[in-house]
């Protein structure tokens, strides 16, 4: 969307009819941008979710610690046990 279509000069509405096709166009976008709201908002919580910062976290730590190595390590062991039954 241009700039121009987001700016409604209202002196053009001339008739009803004009009226009523710029409420249905305004009702329109508004519907657009709360569907395009929910799907950031559904995207944004998939991406980072407690668990999966968390896991981030331990593997950022796993790159300078050994113990934590290890813990990621065993945590993925016992996490593709658990997903392959």
């Amino acid at each position: 969307m241009t700039k121009e279509n987001n700016i409604l000069d209202y002196k053009n509405i001339k008739s009803l009819k004009d009226l009523r096709y710029q409420r249905r166009l305004l009702s329109s976008r508004i519907d657009h941008q709360e569907i395009m709201m929910s799907y950031r908002v559904r995207t944004i919580r998939d991406v980072y979710s407690p668990a999966k910062l968390a896991y981030m976290g331990l593997e950022s730590l796993a790159m300078h610690n050994k113990v934590a190595a290890i813990a990621l390590s065993a945590f993925n062991v016992v996490r593709s046990l658990i997903s392959h039954r």
